[in-house]
């Protein structure tokens, strides 16, 4: 189970760099907007963003009268933002009421209990209001995972599908994609990875000089095998799900 208060260091560390690293987060914010609004997602009277990170879905939103961000600590570059915070794990904060729209980007992976924030998410929307966010899919980072051993476990489509039809929600998008970022060498793929905040997967894990030299060697020979030439694949799959409650 991930601790949270690792994740909210390490994204406080990041955050100076996060938006020029985050390029997939990035696109995936502004994916979410436009899937959202394809489907008949409307300017809204009542939003509340879970883990608004440094704005960059934040700022993309549609106006809306009343606004509540909610994170684990709040972020500099949301300063001047006109809304009201909700600050804590959004698992133990209690929720606003008769909610228009939940959006999140990147974040319900750090979920440890989907269901149950699922529900109390389906509770404060009003009827007919959105659910919208993304998150990742099963592949999502699989060269860290298969050369360290660390990495989060990210639920399946029909996971995802079964969470929402038991939470009584209607399902009006839910598909994953795949992205791949290429680097100059490992090393550039972890600085990548401490720039985005997401080294907080495993507290068990170290690095020693001994075990990132093997992982540079082995990130080499696993990136010849996928026939990559002078290059270091990262793997990304963003999933992303708009519901509504009936």
């Amino acid at each position: 189970m991930v601790d949270k208060n690792r994740v909210a260091q390490r994204f406080a560390k990041a955050q100076s760099r996060y938006r020029q690293a985050a390029v997939v987060q990035s696109n995936m914010a502004r994916q979410l907007i436009w899937w959202a609004a394809a489907l008949g997602m409307q300017p809204c009277d009542r939003l509340l963003e879970i883990g608004c990170g440094d704005g960059l879905l934040t700022r993309l939103l549609p106006g809306q009268q009343h606004h509540w961000l909610n994170d684990l600590y709040q972020h500099s570059s949301l300063a001047d933002y006109r809304a009201q915070w909700l600050l804590g794990d959004i698992e133990h904060i209690r929720l606003p009421e008769h909610l228009s729209v939940i959006v999140s980007n990147a974040v319900w992976q750090w979920v440890h209990d989907v269901p149950t924030l699922l529900s109390r998410c389906v509770a404060a929307l009003q009827s007919g209001g959105w659910l919208c966010l993304t998150t990742f899919a099963p592949a999502n980072m699989r060269e860290i995972k298969a050369l360290t051993g660390c990495g989060l476990s990210y639920p399946s489509l029909a996971q995802w599908h079964g969470w929402l039809e038991n939470a009584g929600l209607d399902v009006l998008l839910l598909r994953e994609e795949r992205q791949t970022l290429l680097f100059d060498d490992a090393l550039a793929v972890l600085r990548h990875l401490q720039h985005t905040g997401v080294t907080a997967t495993s507290a068990d894990f170290q690095w020693s000089k001994r075990r990132l030299a093997q992982f540079v060697r082995d990130y080499a020979v696993l990136a010849r095998q996928h026939g990559w030439q002078n290059a270091y694949p990262l793997s990304y799959q963003p999933l992303y799900l708009v519901a509504r409650k009936p």
